[in-house]
């Protein structure tokens, strides 16, 4: 997640939308680092990842149009 971020060159306080995020440990990494950050993922996996970082934004995503408009993410 890192290197990835240095590699885009994102400014701090940018928006991340890390779509099928697991176990929220990069959404944490985005959060600590001063991004602005959603996690998605499946129902079960977003549970799970709740319990493990119950401060970070999760929704839960079956598929189909996302919940944000067009362009709201940086990345």
């Amino acid at each position: 997640t890192r290197r990835l971020l240095e590699r885009a060159g994102l400014p701090s306080g940018g928006r991340v939308l890390d779509l099928c995020c697991g176990r929220g440990d990069s959404l944490r990494l985005l959060g600590r680092l001063g991004f602005h950050c959603a996690g998605i993922d499946r129902e079960s996996v977003v549970s799970s990842a709740q319990l493990k970082y119950p401060e970070l934004p999760f929704s839960i995503w079956e598929g189909g149009p996302l919940l944000f408009g067009d362009g709201y993410f940086d990345a």
